[in-house]
């Protein structure tokens, strides 16, 4: 990804923050939430993704852009003969999922969170359910694509089993309910008739 240009700032609500240092504006996207029981809320995790040009419409972004942001493309707008889709079209992200994606994210969580404890395991869900989520649209994908009829496409069975007994290899550091309900919840689901 050539970072010698601009980029529109992410259209992803809820994820994107910006903060003015010296005249700068830093823009920051939350790749995970920490929960801490004691104050019964989550603490979002930030990093920079660059900054915005002296217009303020523009990112300039830099390396953790690609890392955090290299599966989102330029947004494409689809509009509608409706006056309000002409006026406020609403904009799409075309998000790559295939498994090794899908098993790059989960080992990502895992640099992330370096191990399920109680006080995280609320967070490490949430993002393994948004992964889950992802399989499941592969999943109706190539069930389309190849005309079957079946509940789940025997491709996404196969690559089900890898991710559970990723997520059984996921590091426990006392998390009393990740990645047990997660994995008895997909076994029902992709396994069980």
């Amino acid at each position: 990804m050539d970072l010698s240009f601009t980029k529109p700032i992410p259209n992803c609500p809820g994820r994107i923050t910006m903060k003015k240092l010296s005249g700068t504006t830093y823009v920051y996207y939350t790749y995970a939430q920490e929960y801490h029981p004691e104050k019964q809320y989550c603490i979002p995790r930030r990093v920079g993704i660059g900054k915005l040009t002296a217009d303020g419409k523009m990112l300039v972004p830099n390396m953790n852009y690609v890392t955090y942001m290299s599966e989102l493309e330029t947004p494409v707008q689809f509009r509608k003969k409706d006056r309000k889709w002409k006026e406020h079209p609403p904009v799409y992200y075309k998000i790559e999922v295939s498994p090794e994606l899908i098993l790059t994210r989960l080992r990502r969580l895992e640099m992330i969170y370096h191990m399920a404890t109680e006080s995280n395991e609320y967070c490490i869900s949430e993002d393994v359910q948004h992964l889950t989520e992802q399989i499941a649209a592969w999943d109706r994908t190539m069930k389309r694509r190849d005309s079957i009829k079946a509940k789940h496409h025997p491709e996404t069975i196969a690559f089900m089993r890898e991710f559970i007994k990723a997520l059984e290899e996921f590091p426990n550091g006392g998390a009393e309910l990740f990645p047990f309900e997660m994995i008895d919840k997909l076994t029902k689901d992709y396994f069980d008739t």
